[in-house]
């Protein structure tokens, strides 16, 4: 229990102690998708939405991460000197589809260019795919793209993540 005072701090007047069933069980578990993960860094980056994402380091997960998989989180919001933030309280893997405003399917015509694709529809395809799979430009690609934010053009669009052979 507690109030605010008059300076807008929070007075604690009194803590008590809750049974719960498992840690942060008053947040509820959302569903989001890993969009990155830097091996040197050792973290992966996730997103939930257009307005919530973070990062989680390796040793704060049980399990091991690609580009597109689920992730269920429990997320607490905090400010910081960078603006508002989300810290990931706990994560675990899930097979729940992630919703298609993060995780799409295309087949599209691609614009090969300077070693990197883009579809018809906009969706970048990485150098690495290009060269892994020998896309041509004018060649037909099937395959996995993950919502990205483009912060040089300050745009949202989709990124391609996986290609089928």
């Amino acid at each position: 229990k507690g109030e605010f005072d008059s300076l807008r701090r929070f007075q604690v007047y009194a803590i008590d102690e809750r049974k719960a069933d498992s840690d942060w069980d008053i947040f509820t578990e959302q569903l989001c998708i890993v969009d990155h993960v830097n091996t040197k860094k050792k973290i992966i980056h996730f997103i939930f939405d257009m307005n919530i994402d973070g990062i989680i380091a390796f040793d704060d997960l049980s399990d091991r991460f690609r580009e597109g998989d689920a992730i269920l989180l429990r997320l607490a919001k905090y400010s910081s000197k960078q603006g508002t933030r989300y810290k990931a309280l706990t994560a675990s893997k899930t097979n729940q589809l992630p919703p298609e405003t993060l995780l799409t399917t295309f087949s599209d015509e691609v614009r090969v260019s300077n070693g990197m694709g883009f579809t018809e529809d906009d969706i970048f395809i990485p150098p690495p795919l290009i060269e892994a799979h020998k896309v041509k430009d004018g060649s037909t690609v099937t395959g996995k793209a993950i919502l990205n934010y483009n912060s040089k053009k300050s745009t949202w669009g989709w990124k391609a993540i996986s290609l089928n052979d």
